[in-house]
């Protein structure tokens, strides 16, 4: 426990260099998770990614990563569909869909990826949450809820 206790202090201090604020218990929550947990602005801007999302998307250093749309980090062909998902999804729905994207080191994949707004306690949304999970599922449109 020692060991993962240090890992999420770790992950607290890296998402607070790059202006993310998150709790321990959101921290811990994202180092227990295997999936590629994504805090992105209204705009679609990737603000931080969980330390097993870098490791599922086999990227070594996410901080050059970080202020970039996260659409322009899919393949061409699936970007409007996640601008479609962040517009949808900063108006308060929940976007659901399978997309194909290959890995930083080029190794294909497919992924299972939900996005949905984090409201403040007024109802506002503020940030987003996109979770990506690797899937043998083929591709699908937006399930917007």
């Amino acid at each position: 426990m020692l060991d993962s206790m240090k890992q999420v202090t770790l992950d607290i201090e890296e998402a607070r260099k790059h202006g993310v604020d998150i709790d321990v218990k959101t921290a811990m929550l994202m180092s227990f998770s295997p999936d590629c947990i994504k805090l992105l602005s209204t705009s679609g801007d990737l603000l931080f990614m969980s330390r097993n999302g870098t490791c599922a998307m086999e990227i070594a250093d996410p901080a050059p990563l970080y202020g970039r749309k996260w659409w322009d980090l899919w393949p061409d062909q699936e970007r409007d569909r996640l601008r479609d998902a962040v517009d949808l999804a900063a108006t308060g729905r929940t976007v659901n869909f399978v997309a194909e994207c290959p890995t930083a080191r080029g190794t294909p994949a497919c992924w299972n990826v939900m996005v949905a707004g984090v409201p403040t306690s007024d109802g506002q949304v503020k940030e987003l949450l996109a979770i990506s999970v690797m899937t043998e599922e083929a591709p699908s449109e937006l399930l917007v809820t």
